[in-house]
């Protein structure tokens, strides 16, 4: 028997891994699947700008294939899972209350205890987001970004500002509705109205435009397709 290829995806938190690993452990049967957790959002880390951000995910990578002993073709494809937090909008679209402890998000705006550090996070974050996406290789691997705007919460539930006991328990209840249903999640994710059927480059200019980056989208079809078409040949 063909030994399987590895699927490693790249993740924020439990919450992602809750939610999604076993749906796509199921869809992916005939791939062994990875889902490394970086606790917290690599891209927001101060310490983390253009100039090293690749070399930071591809040492992650590489950490990875050492850890659980894999060669660079034991990997299929190495799968980022970002979310956009609306980063791609206008200063106009970021209002400021003080009274706030934490960034507030609606499909037109961003509610912040403080607007012009807002401001930078989002041009940080962009800068970031720019440099990854158009990479297509990482440590040997191919590497791609998938987003969920304004994040996955946003995308899977339809639900904006969800508390971290929230977040959670809407992660189980999605493993629980779609783990054991191939084409139930194969729908979700490619027929739904977040859904963009766009290319791959496509996709993230049209995440860029407007208020695009705060409002429920997500390219992630992009990849389901692909695993489709691949399982086929």
């Amino acid at each position: 028997m063909a030994k399987k290829k590895f699927i490693l995806f790249i993740v924020e938190g439990l919450t992602e891994e809750v939610a999604l690993y076993k749906a796509l452990d199921n869809y992916l049967s005939i791939y062994q699947i990875k889902f490394e957790i970086v606790g917290g959002d690599i891209l927001a880390d101060y310490d983390t700008v253009p100039t090293n951000v690749l070399n930071k995910i591809g040492n992650l990578i590489t950490q990875v294939k050492r850890s659980n002993f894999l060669q660079d073709s034991d990997i299929l494809k190495v799968v980022h899972l970002v979310d956009t937090d609306g980063v791609y909008i206008d200063d106009g679209g970021i209002s400021e209350d003080v009274e706030i402890e934490q960034y507030t998000y609606s499909s037109t705006d961003i509610t912040c205890c403080d607007k012009r550090m807002c401001t930078d996070r989002n041009q940080r974050k962009q800068r970031l987001l720019n440099k990854i996406y158009s990479k297509k290789k990482l440590s040997e691997c191919l590497y791609e970004v998938y987003f969920f705007s304004c994040n996955l919460d946003l995308v899977l539930y339809n639900i904006y500002n969800l508390s971290d006991s929230q977040k959670f328990i809407y992660a189980k209840s999605f493993e629980m509705n779609f783990k054991d249903d191939s084409n139930k999640f194969k729908n979700y994710m490619v027929n739904n109205r977040f859904s963009l059927g766009l290319k791959y480059y496509e996709s993230w200019e049209f995440i860029k435009k407007d208020r695009n980056s705060l409002k429920r989208y997500s390219n992630f079809d992009i990849f389901i397709n692909y695993v489709t078409e691949h399982n086929s040949k």
